[in-house]
């Protein structure tokens, strides 16, 4: 049983017991993660070293993850600056953590809608 399920545009991710976030489907703008652009139909683990997820959510072509030590990670497609990396790069293929301020405390709740990340 999975902590947390999302899907985007052709593409999904999960959050497995183990606290990794597994994706599958289209990976075109970086979706699954993995440092490829390409599509895959089994899922497979992200290469998110010494970092448990505890939800993940996703957009139409972007995907975020929030981990248990409160680090938000985005990746995927960000030409729209979705990804919060403050470049608005076109697209991300692997996990990035996100600089927040310090004042603002993310727990446990992460929402990713087509073009934006809450």
């Amino acid at each position: 049983m999975s902590a947390s399920v999302s899907s985007g545009g052709g593409f999904s991710c999960f959050v497995g017991q183990d606290s990794k976030v597994y994706v599958s489907g289209t990976g075109h703008d970086g979706q699954h993660g993995n440092g490829y652009m390409t599509a895959k139909c089994k899922f497979a683990p992200l290469p998110i070293e010494n970092c448990n997820v505890y939800t993940v959510s996703c957009g139409e072509n972007h995907a975020a993850a929030l981990s248990l030590s409160h680090t938000l990670l985005t990746w995927g497609g960000g030409k729209y600056g979705q990804l919060g990396l403050g470049d608005n790069v076109k697209q991300i293929s692997t996990p990035q953590t996100v600089q927040l301020p310090i004042s603002l405390l993310i727990y446990k709740f992460l929402a990713v809608n087509t073009t934006h990340t809450h």
